[in-house]
């Protein structure tokens, strides 16, 4: 940990960029695993995004996310978690988002909401594949992703008694294949400050998001919180706290830091404040997707510009897989609640 504490000063000790070394513990304490990529080595970026011609997903399984600076693979766990993804803008927080609904998108059985309180069109290509898609800054918009995590909220305690009722403490695959509301459901809320400082609507969005978010994950539901560099007033305390999933670009300072990465990332070392904006964009220092405490993770780029748009094609062959199954889009229809036993 001191080591790492120190490791733009390492690096620089070794002619590299601060993201090209990468201390760890060894086999044991005493021991220092240091890794150094070949300069410049990571120029390039994760590559090409794995899916984006064939294959499908089991979110229960993860989706891909990126690569680690080691050039090794990684994937998102999803099941059971949450997700914040933040830092400066332009630096890749939507884009991470996308791939991770990319990947979510490719599993079948899987439901899709989105809410996206100002105007882009960053998500618009994932229009069809949603079951909910609000976007917009106008207040009858924000009041309208007010309504639907009311109704999200609503739902985590309907699947809880699912839950009972099937006698089954989380939700498993076998129960989201079975077609009784238990499917697995990734509610995004993109440029998620805005919603919260809403003056009329953000307090009500700020409690909702609490109570989702400590409770859903069991429930099969995925909340995936996108922001700007977050402080305690762009961000609920509580919300972070239960993100065990963390991804971190470029920030300005150790308060944005240990909101995306936990309290006291940023005094052992773990910091998103040493990417540099520009030269690091699409690089983040992400915590729980592995069993290290942080990885440094250069995240798939999936390009939806006129001309190179590679997100619809994606999008396409979910909605293929979909129709092949015959239960249209997961989420468009509320699915017949089974009797109570007597």
């Amino acid at each position: 940990e001191q080591i790492t504490k120190r490791r733009a000063a390492l690096a620089t000790g070794l002619y590299r960029a601060a993201k090209e070394v990468w201390p760890t513990t060894g086999s044991e304490a005493g021991i220092l695993d240091l890794w150094v990529a070949d300069k410049g080595a990571l120029a390039e970026g994760a590559g090409p995004y794995p899916l984006l011609t064939e294959g499908a997903v089991d979110v229960f399984k993860g989706v891909p996310l990126g690569k680690t600076l080691r050039g090794d693979p990684i994937t998102a766990p999803l099941m059971e978690r949450n997700t914040i993804t933040g830092g400066m803008p332009g630096q890749g927080k939507s884009s991470s988002a996308r791939v991770i609904l990319a990947g979510a998108s490719l599993d079948s059985t899987a439901e899709i909401r989105i809410g996206v309180p100002d105007s882009n069109f960053d998500f618009e290509l994932f229009r069809p594949r949603c079951s909910r898609y609000v976007m917009g800054a106008e207040d009858e918009k924000i009041a309208q992703i007010l309504d639907d995590l009311r109704e999200l909220d609503a739902e985590v305690q309907e699947r809880g008694a699912l839950l009972i009722q099937h006698q089954e403490p989380a939700v498993t695959r076998k129960l989201a294949d079975a077609g009784i509301g238990l499917h697995p459901l990734f509610y995004l809320l993109e440029e998620a400050h805005i919603a919260i400082q809403h003056k009329i609507y953000g307090k009500e969005i700020s409690e909702l998001l609490i109570s989702i978010v400590k409770l859903g994950r069991k429930r099969g539901i995925h909340l995936i919180v996108s922001t700007q560099a977050p402080t305690k007033d762009s961000m609920p305390r509580d919300v972070t706290r239960n993100c065990s999933n963390g991804v971190a670009f470029a920030v300005g300072d150790h308060v944005a830091n240990d909101a995306l990465l936990g309290q006291g990332a940023y005094s052992a070392g773990h910091r998103a404040t040493e990417l540099i904006p520009g030269v690091d964009k699409g690089t983040a220092l992400c915590k729980g997707l592995s069993g290290e405490r942080s990885d440094i993770v250069q995240v798939y780029f999936i390009s939806i510009a006129k001309g190179r748009d590679e997100l619809t094609p994606i999008i396409e062959r979910s909605l293929e897989a979909i129709a092949k199954r015959g239960t249209g889009v997961p989420g468009t229809t509320r699915p017949a609640r089974q009797a109570e036993p007597d």
